[in-house]
C-alpha cells in the first residue's frame, strides 16, 4: 500500500512488486494517513490472515511462522504482540501481558501496556470489520485496540518477539506530538474516564521532555490525577514541574534526552 511516495521510492517498490506474482502493490491516488492505508489494505486483501507493517520496521520470518500457527484457532479475530525498538546499532525489548477479554483502554491506560501496528495481525471475516480510526493524526493504533475491544473482538496476545520498530528517524510520526489528536482521542476512546485519562497522559510525559515542549508538558500534567500516579511518574513530573517553574524547560528536557541517548549506545 503506498501513499505517495516520492518517485525514487515507489520506482524500487514498482520493481519488487514486478518481480514477485504474489506481490500486489496498491498506488493511491491521494495522500492520506496510515489508518486509511491500513482500512484500505485490508479490504484489497486476498488472505484470510492480514499482517501490519509500517514502512520504518520488519519483522523475522519465524515471527510470521509461529503467528500464522497461531491463526489456526480461526475464532481469534485479532492478535498483537511485543517488540523491540532499533536506534543505530542498539535495540530495546518491549514486552507486556495482556490477558484475552481485558477492555483495551484498561491495558494501555491503567495497565500502562502498549500496542504497536507492525505487531497486530487480523483474520478477515466477511461479518466484522475491526477498523483504524481514520479521524485520528496519531494514537491510531491504541484507537483500533480500544475499539476492537468494546465490538466484542477476540483479541490474543504473542508474549514472542521477532517485530523490530525503527525509532531512530526524528520524522517518525510516533516521535511528534500532537495535542489535538489527543484531544480527540480522549473524546472518542475514554468517555471522560478520569482514571484512563491519566494514565493516557502519563505515557506522553517523557515525550514532552524529550522534545522540549513544555506546551505539551503542562497539557498532559493538567490532565493527570496526582494521587493515581507511580513512584516513576511521580518522579517525571515533578522534574518537569520544576524545571518549569525555574525557566528552564528545554534545557532539562535536553539534557534528560542526551542521557536517554547515552543508555541506547
Amino acid at each position: 500500500m503506498d501513499d505517495g511516495s516520492e518517485a525514487i521510492d515507489i520506482a524500487q517498490v514498482r520493481q519488487i512488486a514486478s518481480a514477485h506474482s504474489q506481490v500486489m502493490l496498491h498506488e493511491k491516488k491521494q495522500k492520506s494517513n496510515a489508518s486509511v492505508s491500513r482500512n484500505l489494505g485490508v479490504r484489497l486483501a486476498e488472505a484470510e490472515v492480514v499482517f501490519f507493517l509500517d514502512a520504518d520496521d520488519y519483522f523475522t520470518t519465524n515471527y510470521l511462522i509461529r503467528r500464522l500457527k497461531h491463526h489456526e484457532d480461526v475464532s481469534i479475530d485479532i492478535i498483537f504482540g511485543n517488540y523491540a525498538e532499533v536506534s543505530g546499532l542498539s535495540v530495546r525489548d518491549y514486552t507486556f501481558q495482556y490477558q484475552s477479554g481485558s477492555a483495551g483502554e484498561d491495558f494501555l491506560f491503567l495497565e500502562m501496556g502498549d500496542i504497536r501496528s507492525s505487531t497486530i495481525s487480523m483474520r478477515k471475516k466477511s461479518d466484522r470489520r475491526f477498523l483504524f480510526p481514520e479521524f485520528l493524526a496519531k494514537h491510531q493504533d491504541w484507537g483500533f485496540l480500544v475499539n476492537a475491544t468494546n465490538l466484542g473482538a477476540q483479541v490474543a496476545h504473542d508474549v514472542g518477539g521477532g517485530v523490530y520498530l525503527d525509532v531512530g528517524r526524528t520524522s517518525r510520526m510516533s516521535a511528534r506530538l500532537n495535542l489535538e489528536a489527543s484531544d480527540l482521542f480522549i473524546d472518542a476512546f475514554l468517555h471522560a474516564s478520569e482514571r484512563h485519562i491519566s494514565g493516557f497522559a502519563c505515557k506522553h510525559l517523557l515525550a514532552s521532555l524529550y522534545s522540549e515542549n513544555q506546551q505539551a508538558f503542562n497539557y498532559y500534567s493538567s490532565r493527570i490525577l496526582q494521587h493515581s500516579l507511580s513512584g516513576k511518574f511521580k518522579l517525571i513530573k515533578l522534574y518537569g514541574d520544576c524545571l518549569t517553574r525555574l525557566g528552564v524547560f528545554p534545557l532539562g528536557g535536553r539534557l534528560l534526552r542526551h542521557v536517554r541517548n547515552g543508555f541506547w549506545r
